[in-house]
């Protein structure tokens, strides 16, 4: 009787113990808010948010964090200054504490980004202008920011693309890049990912094919909605290199990582 309640005892141990090694414990948290990107990245309470949508999304991610307890970011990612990037970046920073925020090096005058920039001289923060390959890291999550190596005309081409790496997974956030920003991206080369959020709301150009096909996602993340819907060439592409697919269309998208595999939840 000793035996096996030690042997039992044991078994416990071993299927906890697996669970715990398969618990998700990063996340992305992707914000319904049409054709506009959002992006809540967190890790053992510590948080991210790539993005903001539009200035009518502000209040509505702002509620979602408060009602996550979360009253501190340790960085705000503005990929790039188009209305639905940043529009609703100055509630963010009018309604909890940002330790570090990113913007690309190059200059908006648009009412969104004029109120953005408002928000943060009322609050006292500083903007880190990136110029340069940037590292940060949460914990075990190690990121790398990537600006523009050149000025572009437009905002999308200088948007800052975002990786994540955690454990044997990885992420690449590719804001709104272009034909142009893809084609010398590609000639700096890129490594593959596990998870990749589509560039440009799955708009197809001449390099789309060939990005993807170099990026080679298991998942594939796309920002759009029913007014709004992607391109049907860039849903072939990522079908071809079997690519699960998911939208932002019908709702919020968490996925969540425990360093070996990830997990969605819709």
């Amino acid at each position: 009787m000793k035996y096996i309640y030690m042997l039992l005892s044991m078994l416990l141990l071993t299927a906890c113990g697996a669970n715990e090694q398969h618990e998700p414990q990063f996340t992305v948290h992707a914000f319904k808010v049409g054709k506009a990107d959002s992006f809540l990245i967190s890790y053992n309470d510590e948080y991210v948010l790539i993005d903001a949508g539009e200035e009518d999304d502000g209040e509505k991610i702002v509620s979602y964090l408060q009602k996550q307890g979360i009253t501190q970011l340790a960085a705000l990612i503005i990929t790039h200054f188009d209305k639905d990037h940043v529009g609703g970046a100055d509630y963010i920073v009018e309604a909890v504490a940002v330790e570090t925020i990113y913007v690309p090096d190059y200059e908006s005058d648009s009412k969104q980004t004029a109120e953005f920039l408002q928000a943060i001289e009322g609050q006292g923060y500083k903007l880190t202008k990136l110029t340069m390959e940037t590292a940060f890291s949460m914990q075990e999550v190690n990121g790398k920011i990537y600006p523009p190596q050149a000025l572009y005309a437009g905002d999308n081409n200088n948007s800052l693309v975002i990786s994540l790496s955690y454990g044997e997974t990885s992420f690449l956030f590719a804001g709104d890049i272009e034909a142009e920003r893809i084609h010398d991206m590609l000639a700096q080369s890129i490594d593959t990912y596990t998870f990749l959020k589509v560039p440009h709301h799955g708009r197809f150009n001449e390099q789309t094919a060939s990005f993807t096909k170099v990026v080679q996602p298991k998942i594939a993340l796309i920002t759009s909605s029913d007014k709004n819907p992607e391109a049907v060439e860039t849903v072939n592409v990522l079908e071809e290199i079997g690519a699960d697919i998911y939208t932002t269309r019908a709702g919020h998208v968490t996925f969540s990582s425990n360093g070996t595999e990830i997990y969605v939840n819709k």
